[in-house]
């Protein structure tokens, strides 16, 4: 059997205008897929949060709820994601551990949080490619 799915994903976020920018300037993140016990961790945290960005957009997320996100992302992320060509002023790259610890990346944590749970999540169309017990 081949497996149709990758493990591992590079994306363009939109944070901060990025993807505004000439493709040259822009920066990525490659997301891996997480381990069943850091999964089981962030639907813990997330657990009550219906529409993860809307809600945190309107401020429908407790702060303990929201404490618990923040909580497991910043813990979790750098084991799973590589930020690329994301530099300060002076040319120096931006790690993953400064964006999942500061509070200026918070946007850009929540939309690399997203898509670790996104690549991470069994979808639909990997549905196909999952072996199904046999009678």
């Amino acid at each position: 059997m081949k497996l149709d799915f990758d493990l591992e994903t590079t994306f363009t976020p939109e944070w901060n205008g990025n993807k505004d920018l000439p493709a040259a300037d822009q920066f990525t993140v490659t997301v891996s897929d997480m381990s069943v016990a850091d999964m089981l961790i962030v639907v813990d945290a997330m657990a009550s949060i219906q529409d993860v960005q809307a809600d945190i957009d309107t401020g429908k997320v407790p702060a303990d709820q929201m404490k618990a996100v923040l909580t497991a992302a910043s813990e979790i992320m750098p084991r799973y994601c590589t930020v690329h060509n994301l530099n300060r002023r002076d040319g120096s790259p931006v790690t993953v551990e400064e964006v999942a610890g500061h509070s200026r990346y918070l946007g850009l944590l929540m939309e690399i949080f997203g898509a670790m749970v996104n690549t991470s999540n069994v979808s639909e169309d990997d549905a196909g490619n999952s072996p199904t017990p046999s009678d």
